[in-house]
């Protein structure tokens, strides 16, 4: 069993002018009865950690902020920001590998070479922007550089993809946001 200490509830104040609250409520103890581990491949993108110009704490420390009572963190990759290299590493685990989860760091900003959130969009079925929406307004209450995070979330097949922004301390609080709602969201996409 599994406890879920966070769900979030999204109201759309409104609509013309996207205007949006979230609350979080913790929950010490409500269970999602998920017996099921969830696999999870993390995808560090960027040119500059493939270099080594940038250190890999972004990705490593998303693999140690998965509660490894529910998630198993099966792979950890560190590809350059390049839409075919993108592509393949996500459809090797959402359609071969058959992860329940791929989370991406890196490549959601502003720059040329920022193209995560357009290979992801291309390779989904389903979007689920209630979940970057609320990552982006927790982060904005602590810094408005959040707003400039174009990362995104959805479904291919039966895998939940998720970008999140490349710095270390936005992945960790963006993660954090969703954290308590992905076993339920797995769980409806799988059908559990």
């Amino acid at each position: 069993m599994v406890l879920c200490n966070k769900i979030i509830i999204i109201t759309i104040l409104n609509s013309h002018r996207f205007l949006f609250a979230v609350d979080i409520f913790t929950l010490d103890s409500v269970s999602c009865d998920y017996m099921k581990k969830f696999s999870v491949s993390v995808l560090l993108i960027g040119d500059k950690y493939v270099s080594g110009v940038k250190d890999e704490s972004t990705g490593k420390n998303i693999v140690c902020a998965l509660p490894s009572d529910v998630f198993d963190c099966s792979s950890y990759d560190v590809i350059p920001d390049d839409a075919e290299a993108i592509r393949n590493a996500i459809m090797l685990y959402a359609d071969t590998l058959q992860r329940d989860v791929i989370v991406t760091a890196g490549g959601t900003g502003l720059t040329v070479t920022d193209i995560t959130p357009e290979v992801t969009r291309s390779l989904i079925d389903k979007e689920v922007p209630g979940l970057a929406e609320a990552m982006r307004f927790e982060g904005y209450k602590l810094t408005h550089k959040a707003l400039l995070s174009r990362g995104i979330c959805g479904i291919r097949r039966k895998t939940l993809i998720i970008n999140l922004p490349g710095s270390s301390k936005g992945a960790l609080q963006s993660l954090e946001v969703i954290l308590g709602i992905l076993p339920h969201a797995l769980g409806t996409i799988q059908r559990i």
